[in-house]
């Protein structure tokens, strides 16, 4: 890690070789006047507006571009009861069974599916124009979809034997929808376009944005934890019921928001906060194994921004064999290299940023079994390197 000056403003820099074109789209945006810091991440690459994996502070304005488009996606994971040793033994028949009650890339639910859980939403808790946006793009049937591109569902045996399941997952349709709303308000336009285009958070539009945002923070981890027991109900049917589930002992993480901290308006994109003691999952690659972590609150790395590192996980919860022959759902295959910039997730980049000790230990199982078997949802297009900065500087004020 190291420190340099972009603009007059520090930036926390992780990454020993910046991709150029993610640390043009950083340096595009510490440009704004209310930029007062930021921070570039170990596997950061380009995104939409800044890259995937940077985290960005401003002073009393949020950018609807900086948090993206999945507003509120992240990842839950969760320890369960059951024998690692049937899970292993019935891992096809737990894969169809999952694949079975929950949807796969853009499908919903069926009006007839069974629901899990409650919601404690209300859209109308949403701006009005908001509200016709989720209403119209069924809010309620995607809660429990999982989506495509690299959202997965994923279950897992931990060195200790227990079975673990992590859902990564966002806010949906709706959520696009209603970022494309806020996108295109902010660019003062006819559509959603890329650049640093914000919005002052004492605005009336601003306060409509904060609002929103905190719905669908709501909705992406309902969703997570509709998928959740759904799967919980998927393994409990092909292997038995097993109990105390513990789902006080969930753990949720999103790494797509702007979030109020400390006297700034902290974007992070593609990456998460980690404070001490805080627990996280990090996904790696279909080849890999996922990790469950604890933020340690190393505050001499980046306490505004990302507020500490995960250590190494202990032995009992570092995830040994995810069988991803028969239970990765949906995950993209793994990309050549590096190793570690095969997912562009919030908690593998936090912990690749602060200072783990040694390398994580990894997995080597193969998934091409999977990848045949799979539904496998289209891959969204890059925006090309250049655009980055083709929004010019913009603060709404109304």
């Amino acid at each position: 890690m190291y420190r340099e000056e972009i603009a007059g403003k520090e930036v926390y820099i992780f990454a020993d070789d910046p991709p150029s074109g993610a640390y043009a789209q950083l340096a595009s945006a510490m440009k704004m006047d209310f930029v007062k810091r930021a921070a570039f991440m170990v596997d950061a690459q380009e995104g939409y507006s800044v890259p995937i994996g940077s985290v960005v502070a401003t002073d009393d304005v949020v950018v609807p571009a900086w948090v993206g488009y999945d507003v509120g996606c992240g990842v839950c994971g969760l320890m369960l009861p059951h024998s690692s040793d049937a899970v292993r033994e019935m891992r096809w028949e737990i894969l169809t069974e999952i694949k079975r009650r929950i949807p796969i890339g853009t499908a919903k639910n069926q009006r007839s599916a069974r629901v899990m859980t409650q919601t404690i939403l209300d859209d109308r808790d949403l701006t009005k124009e908001a509200q016709k946006i989720a209403i119209d793009a069924e809010w309620g049937l995607a809660r429990g979809s999982m989506g495509g591109n690299n959202h997965f569902i994923e279950v897992g045996i931990s060195t200790e034997g227990d079975v673990w399941v992590a859902i990564h997952s966002g806010s949906r349709g709706v959520g696009k929808r209603i970022a494309e709303h806020y996108m295109r308000l902010a660019a003062g336009g006819t559509k959603a376009s890329e650049g640093h285009f914000g919005l002052r958070a004492d605005s009336a539009l601003g306060q409509a944005y904060i609002n929103d945002q905190a719905w669908l923070l709501q909705f992406a981890l309902e969703n997570r934890l509709e998928m959740m027991h759904r799967v919980v109900a998927a393994i409990d049917s092909v292997v038995g019921k097993a109990w105390p589930v513990k789902w006080d002992q969930v753990i949720n993480r999103n790494h797509n928001h702007a979030d109020y901290d400390q006297g700034m308006w902290i974007h992070r994109k593609g990456a998460t906060h980690a404070k001490e003691g805080m627990r996280g999952i990090i996904p790696g690659s279909r080849s890999t194994g996922f990790y469950v972590v604890r933020g340690k609150g190393n505050k001499e790395r980046l306490v505004p921004l990302n507020e500490a590192s995960p250590t190494r996980v202990p032995p009992f919860a570092r995830l040994r064999e995810t069988l991803p022959e028969a239970l990765s759902v949906g995950r993209k295959a793994a990309r050549a290299a590096p190793t570690w910039a095969a997912d562009t997730l919030a908690l593998a980049q936090a912990a690749r940023v602060c200072g783990l000790s040694s390398p994580l230990t990894r997995t080597s199982n193969s998934c091409t079994k999977a990848s045949r078997l799979l539904r496998r949802p289209r891959p969204r297009m890059r925006p090309a390197a250049s655009s980055a900065t083709a929004g010019a500087a913009h603060t709404h004020q109304g």
